[in-house]
């Protein structure tokens, strides 16, 4: 979708929560809850970067 978008002339943003980092780094096997675990405790702050982001992008417009 970001390709068909900038072909389109859009403008675009990718924003991403790396909730695995070292998946396949450590000897210990990761499971689904970490993972989760991670995601959950992110989230909150994460919902504000993305708010944060969507405001100044409007702003800027």
């Amino acid at each position: 979708e970001a390709v068909a978008a900038r072909h389109c002339g859009m403008e675009i943003v990718g924003i991403s929560c790396i909730s695995n980092l070292a998946a396949g780094i450590s000897p210990e096997k990761l499971s689904h809850k970490e993972v989760q675990e991670t995601a959950d405790k992110a989230a909150p702050m994460f919902r504000r970067l993305v708010t944060k982001t969507i405001e100044r992008i409007s702003e800027n417009r």
